[in-house]
């Protein structure tokens, strides 16, 4: 028999104060690039809809959002500060137009190499 599930907490990382000091600490981590996003898609996480529980500010999973195509990211989060704090530090909005942009280039990059292919071929 299974033993009872002992919950870590009941309202995660709280205060305003202590939120940002956390966003500041993973900030760093990302832009160190000590992130886990390369061991994420290295375990074969690199497609489909993620669900990331405790994000905190969310970094891990908008840097997989850019290091991976067609993927959605879900996050859940216990605590309302840390929630505020992801909304405010990470502009989403950006994020989605920097994917879309690569998406734009990379397609951009296949038609013109689809034309070069085909071109002698219309010669």
């Amino acid at each position: 028999m299974a033993r009872p599930r002992v919950p870590e907490t009941e309202s995660g990382i709280t205060g305003e104060f202590t939120c940002e000091v956390y966003n500041d600490m993973q900030r760093g981590l990302r832009d160190r690039g000590w992130i886990e996003t390369k061991d994420v898609i290295k375990a074969g996480i690199t497609s489909g809809h993620a669900l990331e529980v405790g994000p905190g500010p969310g970094y891990l999973g908008l840097e997989w959002l850019k290091a991976t195509e067609g993927t959605i990211l879900t996050g859940l989060d216990i605590s309302a500060d840390m929630i505020a704090v992801a909304e405010e530090s990470n502009s989403l909005e950006t994020v989605l137009v920097q994917i879309a942009d690569s998406n734009e280039a990379r397609t951009g990059r296949q038609i013109d190499l689809g034309v070069r292919l085909l071109e002698p071929l219309m010669l």
